[in-house]
């Protein structure tokens, strides 16, 4: 399967923070921009059942092979932001089930 990355998208993990009043939050930090990915809307709204893990999605993205890409990453892709839900890796690629967030 040739796969076409035409999508410049950022990557952020999330990274714990400490309030001034002691509490734990997350916030999400870039830890790659400028990867190249191809995101696809899915028909609908999809919710698969892989490896006994639900996973809400609507949308998918395909990646490079060796993209540091995980379960609970944020992809960034202009003004849209999805979260990462499941990570499927291929020989030759990845491919991430997405939930778009809407604010």
């Amino acid at each position: 399967m040739r796969i076409f990355l035409r999508d410049s998208v950022t990557i952020q993990r999330a990274t714990p923070a400490t309030s001034a009043a002691g509490d734990v939050t997350e916030t999400f930090a870039s830890s790659s921009t400028g990867v190249l990915c191809d995101i696809q809307p899915l028909s609908g709204y999809y919710r698969s059942q892989e490896e006994g893990k639900a996973s809400p999605s609507t949308h998918r993205g395909f990646f490079g092979s060796g993209t540091d890409v995980r379960d609970g990453d944020r992809i960034v892709n202009g003004s849209k932001t999805y979260l990462v839900t499941f990570v499927s890796n291929f020989r030759h690629h990845l491919e991430a089930n997405l939930a778009e967030i809407v604010p």
